[in-house]
């Protein structure tokens, strides 16, 4: 059963490296983070990089994402979900999952008036075993509003993906 009690003991360690201008909404900079969880029951390794360029209209937002997932035991807190306003946007959350996932993502955040930012979206990636064997290759795209509340931003968001459409 994928949603048995699991009990592990382990440990999480993590390296960062922010360059970013800022950390809500940055307008230039990179950050890079790996992260890896080592429990009895199962390992898992995360790799994060997201980079940020400003230009005189727009900032281009770029993201390269992985996780695996190594471990016998069946259970949902094991497998990567596809899905939702993390990863590929567009499909019903945890329509796909595995215990490897990776993605590509491209973000063009263009400032219509000082409290709204356009921005269109798209996103590729794979998910599967591993990562040298990916099931299902997906694609998805949309448009989101970034709206700026004091330190936050609220996000409005609609993708597309196959047949499917979600609002977030």
């Amino acid at each position: 059963n994928y949603y048995n009690d699991i009990y592990a003991l382990g440990a999480i360690l993590g390296l960062q490296k922010d360059q970013r201008n800022k950390e809500i909404n940055p307008t230039n900079g990179y950050l890079q983070q790996y992260q890896l969880e080592l429990f009895d029951t199962y390992q898992i390794v995360h790799l994060d990089y997201r980079h940020f360029i400003s230009t005189s209209f727009n900032t281009i937002a770029a993201r390269a994402y992985s996780i695996q997932t190594i471990s016998t035991i069946k259970h949902i807190n094991y497998y990567q979900c596809v899905g939702n306003y993390y990863y590929l946007r567009g499909y019903p959350t945890n329509q796909f999952t595995d215990k490897h996932l990776s993605m590509l993502q491209l973000e063009l955040r263009t400032p219509v008036v000082h409290w709204l930012t356009l921005v269109p979206f798209i996103e590729f990636g794979g998910i599967g075993n591993s990562p040298a064997s990916i099931q299902r290759w997906l694609f998805s795209y949309g448009l989101a509003n970034h709206i700026p509340l004091g330190d936050r931003t609220l996000r409005i968001e609609i993708a597309f993906a196959d047949q499917n459409r979600e609002f977030y």
